[in-house]
């Protein structure tokens, strides 16, 4: 893949393991928090030399034995004043019998789009500059052991900075071309059964969601979203290691915007291909990884997967097909929670990319 339509990473060094981990702890409470901090820096064609601080917040709701709580954050500014705020979190209240997960964040960056055909080629990019704020918020109750049931509230708002002259977005002919809102509201059903959040040894999650935007609900548009995802893991006696396991589907019926469908690429789904590389209405995802523990906190894992989107069912045979396969390595800043530093290095059809970020893909 070329560099310029992959927005590889040519440089990404980590300045120090300048993390720094601070506990306390109220034996009244059973309360424990753990602050890490680790700054970045990287470089990208589009983007020139960027930098900024990764991290986590973790901490005990009710105890030892149950769900740690942990808000993870990401900040980051580029040559091009470019900027990306991240905070994705996950909260447990009362034994977890409440749990409240999802992500705030800022962004005005570059951003790539290919069209919404099926396969389209790496000479059809196009380039965006776009800011938004975006809230994420899903707010469950246990219901019965392992099950939860719950709702979800998404918003964001985009305003459009810049377009690449003579292509498609420019002349508004594709839903979520133009400044608008999205904001949606969503049934959940989850059943988690993770022996840990972070970095799963064993047990299983699924995550399923009825979802819809109107004028009814603060959006600018009108459509319907299904989508579900199971993820499980197979602990293996070899050197403790872990085969994950993952199938995602998504379905989008109305006139959902370009940036709201189902996506391949990216430094979780299909590792290899840009985020967004491919998208359609509708999306299947199977992957896998295979995590290797290796010497003191470092890990290794190898991973695969294979992706399809399309517009409808009725044309899932003519849709779109990618593969990707790669590895990683693992670094665990925080013991407490098992959170790692990810590197992961993905292959696809005739491209690749690096990946540098917090917490597992999967």
């Amino acid at each position: 893949m070329k560099i310029k339509s992959i927005c590889i990473i040519v440089s990404s060094l980590l300045l120090g393991f300048a993390s720094f981990a601070q506990t306390k702890q109220d034996t009244a409470n059973m309360r424990k928090i753990s602050v890490i901090g680790i700054p970045i820096v990287y470089y990208t064609p589009e983007t020139r030399i960027g930098f900024g601080v990764a991290g986590s917040v973790s901490f005990f709701n009710s105890g030892k034995n149950f769900h740690k709580s942990n808000v993870l954050f990401g900040l980051a500014y580029t040559q091009n004043k470019q900027i990306s705020i991240y905070i994705p979190y996950n909260l447990y209240f009362q034994k977890n019998r409440y749990w409240i997960y999802g992500e705030l964040g800022y962004y005005k960056y570059l951003y790539f789009f290919y069209g919404i055909n099926n396969c389209s080629k790496s000479d059809e990019q196009e380039n965006y500059t776009v800011q938004f704020p975006r809230v994420r918020v899903s707010a469950l109750k246990k219901v019965r052991s392992n099950s939860y049931i719950g709702i979800r509230w998404v918003f964001d708002k985009y305003k459009y900075l810049q377009y690449e002259s003579n292509k498609e977005l420019i002349k508004g002919n594709i839903t979520g071309a133009k400044d608008g809102t999205v904001s949606g509201f969503g049934f959940l059903y989850n059943y988690d059964s993770r022996d840990h959040i972070q970095y799963p040894g064993k047990g299983s999650l699924l995550e399923s969601m009825l979802y819809a935007e109107s004028p009814l609900t603060g959006s600018d548009f009108t459509y319907w979203k299904l989508s579900i995802e199971f993820n499980k893991y197979f602990p293996l006696h070899w050197k403790r290691s872990v085969l994950a396991m993952q199938a995602v589907g998504v379905y989008n019926v109305g006139d959902v915007p370009f940036h709201q469908m189902a996506l391949l690429g990216g430094s979780k789904r299909l590792r290899g291909y840009i985020d967004g590389r491919y998208r359609n209405k509708q999306m299947e995802l199977f992957q896998a990884e295979y995590r290797i523990p290796v010497f003191w906190r470092l890990k290794m894992a190898l991973f695969t997967g294979i992706g399809a989107i399309h517009n409808n069912l009725e044309n899932y045979i003519k849709g779109c097909f990618v593969y990707n396969y790669g590895t990683g390595i693992r670094l665990e800043v925080d013991k407490s929670q098992k959170l790692h530093l990810r590197l992961d290095y993905g292959f696809g059809k005739n491209e690749s990319g690096f990946y540098l970020t917090l917490g597992e893909a999967f």
